[in-house]
């Protein structure tokens, strides 16, 4: 159950990431100079969400075990596959954006 707490964590991060290279990109596009762009807050969606889905997984687990680990880090693979290419794709973009410039 503690590897599925900082998996969550974890996958909590690249949410983190990919919430902050979004922002830059299109604060980027925008014009905005790098030392002006706004920034992203962690709080509330970290640490209460991962909180929040393990505590669903264990209450899942006492009713039908392990399903609730299984259904809760399945979601979090493919939210965190997401996150993890949405970030890659922004950091590039933001790049190309900024050696145009």
């Amino acid at each position: 159950m503690w590897l599925l707490l900082g998996f969550l964590l974890l996958v909590w991060l690249l949410w983190l990431a990919a919430s902050m290279s979004e922002v830059a990109l299109s604060e980027a596009k925008k014009g905005v100079p790098e030392g002006e762009r706004r920034g992203v807050s962690i709080l509330p969606g970290f640490p209460l969400f991962p909180i929040v889905f393990w505590g669903i997984a264990l209450l899942i687990d006492i009713f039908a075990d392990p399903w609730g680990t299984y259904m809760v880090a399945g979601i979090h693979v493919v939210l965190g596959a997401r996150w993890g290419a949405s970030t890659v794709r922004d950091t590039r973009a933001l790049a190309r954006l900024e050696d145009t410039t």
